[in-house]
């Protein structure tokens, strides 16, 4: 591993950014529930760098988003209240994910939206934080299988 390398020459960084890359590629390949794991890890490990502490509140979106993507049209009720229980977990940690920060508005109105089962409300909260913190293909990727997995509840209730 070329992480552990790194980490164990004492370049922590550099370790970070590998696993940070391991972590994007899972959600790219699907692995959304490795990459909430990696997401989640790195974040809690910033939290105790005071360098890297200001990175956190992103990672910990990234595990949000990873683990919005992981969810499936048969358990979204239950998973939107594991959900937000992390989402709340997240803030106690990481004073900086706060109510005003756009990452904390965002998933506090996908999280509405789905459990509205309302996909134009979820499709609004990904335009209007894309259209200020434009997304990278990763994250569009993890808020589209989400998007997916609302619509197709919605449609198989009618």
């Amino acid at each position: 591993m070329a992480a552990k390398y790194y980490r164990t020459s004492g370049s922590k960084v550099t370790a970070t950014e590998i696993v940070q890359k391991m972590a994007d590629a899972k959600a790219r390949s699907g692995d959304y529930a490795a990459a909430q794991q990696q997401f989640d890890q790195l974040a809690r490990d910033a939290l105790d760098d005071p360098l890297s502490r200001g990175n956190a509140r992103k990672l910990f979106f990234s595990a949000l988003l990873a683990q919005l993507a992981g969810m499936t049209p048969d358990t979204l009720m239950e998973a939107v209240g594991v959900l937000e229980e992390t989402f709340n977990e997240y803030q106690e940690l990481d004073v900086q994910f706060n109510v005003h920060t756009r990452e904390h508005m965002l998933i506090t109105a996908l999280i509405d939206a789905l459990q509205e089962e309302n996909v134009e409300g979820f499709e609004e909260a990904v335009c209007e934080y894309d259209n200020i913190c434009p997304l990278d293909a990763t994250r569009q990727k993890m808020l589209t299988k989400a998007k997916a997995t609302l619509r197709s509840r919605v449609n198989d209730l009618r």
